[in-house]
């Protein structure tokens, strides 16, 4: 029968190297718990953008920091449980990753129902008082855009919140899907013993051979 090579078993070149983001778990670890103690430093900036352009600028600046950690840190856990979904070490990981994002969202979602709390003429004369300000320029012209679109503080807060709740069913059938989903074994075009999964199944099932494209099914 036709069998498969596991991860393990394929040359480093040819997979992906995540010690480019983080070279050991415990680094991620440690990252990890650092950004959950520095979350409450973008929390106690709440309130704080009207009072200037520069205040404005540090929060986003704040905002920006932790979220490009945050990232990786989600980036990695969540390659590393996709490696081999079976793995609960990587699992734990890639849900606590969620877990502090959602938190990380909700903390933050205060920033835009507070910029567009501000006339527009306000946010002009801050982009024209705080040269920094210029990198976010295209980004507080969109947000412009939506004003309609965003809720108050209160209700972005329970919005973001409910992220993991909304993330939990795609993430529950990625894991039926990958890692317990057992599909069975067919005959190819050749005769040959193949067994079904998720990256040959499309192959099978547009098979030039009619009995191929029925066992497939």
């Amino acid at each position: 029968m036709q069998t498969y090579t596991k991860r393990s078993d394929i040359p480093s070149e040819y997979t992906w190297n995540l010690k480019s983001i983080y070279a050991s778990d415990d680094d991620w670890e440690r990252n990890f718990q650092s950004l959950q103690q520095r979350l409450p430093e973008l929390e106690t900036l709440k309130g704080t953008l009207s009072q200037s352009g520069q205040a404005l600028l540090n929060v986003l600046l704040k905002r920006d920091a932790l979220f490009e950690e945050l990232f990786r840190v989600f980036v990695y856990a969540s390659m590393r449980r996709d490696e081999d979904t079976t793995t609960s070490k990587y699992q734990g990981m890639a849900d606590r990753a969620m877990q502090l994002r959602v938190h990380a969202a909700t903390v933050a979602s205060y920033i835009e129902p507070e910029i567009l709390a501000l006339p527009q003429t306000v946010l002009d004369k801050f982009m024209q008082d705080v040269p920094g300000l210029a990198l976010y320029g295209q980004q507080l012209r969109d947000l412009n855009r939506m004003r309609t679109h965003i809720r108050s503080a209160e209700i972005e807060a329970i919005l973001a919140a409910a992220g993991e709740v909304t993330d939990a069913p795609d993430a529950i059938f990625t894991m039926i899907d990958n890692a317990d989903l057992k599909l069975p074994v067919i005959k190819n075009e050749q005769g040959e013993e193949v067994e079904l999964t998720n990256g040959n199944y499309l192959v099978y099932i547009r098979s030039t051979d009619r009995r191929v494209r029925k066992e497939a099914l």
